[in-house]
């Protein structure tokens, strides 16, 4: 028998849209409709293709086999977990509009009134990250994103995330994404 392995991966942030609260399985064993396997074979034909009309199309497959693999998933086993904590809420709106300062556990639990060590436990229970760990996702993400979408300097985008220290970015981006973010860019930037 033949094996073969299909995979996608998303970078979805808590509270970000609905697709941050669905809970799906990580894996689907077995695939007995071909839908979903032929939409993976299409999207592998066209995916390096720089004509405009084949990048929409590459795009419209991606959300196909979202569709797909939420289907796939079956309906009994997906629940929608609401966030409608605002305390919560307010807090990663407040961590996404200030990537660029300092965030300090110490600090934020301050100012949303709770004692640090509640505060990180309420976060983590609450995302399924440390504090420290999702505002370090969410930097390095921002990075990410800058790096392939825009000509902003490697020294620009770490002034838009608070860093300072080149070493320390390169190392925290090299450990996430396995790249340099300059060969990130080389790599992944088609503007450059």
């Amino acid at each position: 028998d033949d094996f073969q392995k299909h995979w996608m991966h998303f970078d979805i942030y808590p509270n970000n849209d609905l697709f941050a609260r669905l809970n799906l399985p990580y894996v689907i064993k077995s695939v007995s409709d071909m839908t979903a396997i032929n939409l993976f074979e299409k999207y592998n034909m066209i995916k390096k293709s720089q004509a405009i009309a084949d990048k929409l199309v590459a795009k419209s497959i991606v959300i196909q086999l979202l569709a797909e693999y939420i289907r796939m998933s079956s309906s009994n086993e997906i629940s929608i977990t609401e966030i409608t904590d605002s305390k919560l809420n307010e807090i990663l709106r407040y961590i996404g509009n200030n990537l660029d300062k300092p965030l300090i556990i110490k600090d934020l639990s301050d100012m949303f009134q709770m004692q640090t060590p509640h505060f990180i436990k309420y976060f983590k229970k609450q995302t399924g990250y440390t504090p420290g760990k999702y505002i370090l996702e969410r930097k390095l993400h921002f990075a990410r994103v800058c790096l392939e979408k825009t000509d902003m300097y490697v020294y620009e985008i770490m002034e838009k995330i608070g860093e300072t220290n080149p070493a320390t970015f390169s190392k925290q981006f090299k450990a996430k994404y396995s790249y340099s973010p300059n060969e990130y860019r080389k790599i992944f930037n088609k503007k450059v």
